[in-house]
């Protein structure tokens, strides 16, 4: 069954940044000026010395919450690089942030641990003839085929997962996702699109497209499909990291199953 083309010329994605809000603490310190009694002579001492004990008790109020502003600084700073009681340091402004799909979040927050028997896959910009290249890792028994600009990895169960070097017809990649649903949906009878939105991918403004449909005589399958255009050093290179299985038990069963293989997904450079 043919599996949606992407093709025509290259174009860049843009950045997105993020300035997080400030706010400013209001000063917390406050002035204290005792008033005066009228019956000077005989309650002059002692009122004198009740004025000072709540002087000295508004100073070591005002010392206390500056103190405890100060601790609640220095706590907040060390949140931002540390992880739990006891755990990993670790600088979580590296840390994309997370989508509701789950094969965006592991592509968008690479593992360096990879499975005991798992194959290093590698596609260098030569191969392929294009600007950039790809490695990923993937388990035991998957067969690799490649097709020109596009690498096919076959397991078992009927998953499947394709990665396309193919130039996006379109520089936004919503509207590139949706020239190839037009395109494409006439081969996958009952198609049904589930989203088709704008995502964050690897640092770029990418798209997710996500459908399902049945080939004739077979179970319903799910697709995902992930477009963006990763800038490097040698130019912009267009990625389209398509995975399908089946529709039933596909959070439960599948779909982790693809998150340990796209958090081992790296770009190659030329």
């Amino acid at each position: 069954m043919p599996e949606p083309a992407h093709e025509a010329p290259q174009y860049g994605g843009p950045n997105v940044q993020y300035q997080g809000p400030s706010q400013s603490y209001p000063d917390l310190a406050r002035q204290y000026t005792p008033g005066t009694g009228g019956r000077a002579q005989r309650g002059g001492r002692r009122g004198r010395t009740i004025a000072l004990i709540i002087i000295a008790v508004l100073v070591a109020a005002a010392i206390g919450a500056g103190a405890a502003l100060a601790l609640r600084h220095h706590n907040s700073s060390s949140s931002s690089s540390s992880s739990g009681s006891g755990g990993t340091t670790r600088n979580t402004a590296n840390v994309a942030a997370k989508t509701p799909f789950g094969s965006i979040n592991a592509l968008n927050n690479p593992s360096s641990t990879i499975p005991a028997g798992w194959a290093a896959e590698q596609v260098q910009p030569s191969d392929a003839n294009t600007t950039a290249g790809f490695s990923v890792d993937v388990p035991p028994g998957w067969a690799v085929q490649r097709a020109g600009e596009a690498t096919h990895f076959t397991g078992p169960s009927g998953l499947s997962m394709t990665i396309d070097l193919t130039a996006h017809t379109y520089p936004n990649m919503v509207t590139e996702a949706q020239y190839i649903e037009q395109q494409s949906r006439v081969n996958h009878p009952g198609y049904t699109r589930v989203h088709l939105q704008a995502e964050p991918i690897r640092g770029t403004a990418g798209a997710f497209w996500q459908y399902t449909w049945t080939p004739a005589g077979r179970v319903k399958l799910l697709t995902d499909d992930i477009l963006f255009i990763k800038p490097t050093p040698a130019g912009a290179q267009s990625y389209a990291i398509e995975i399908k299985g089946h529709n039933s038990g596909w959070g439960q069963r599948w779909l982790p199953m693809f998150e340990q293989i796209l958090s081992t997904f790296q770009t190659v450079p030329a």
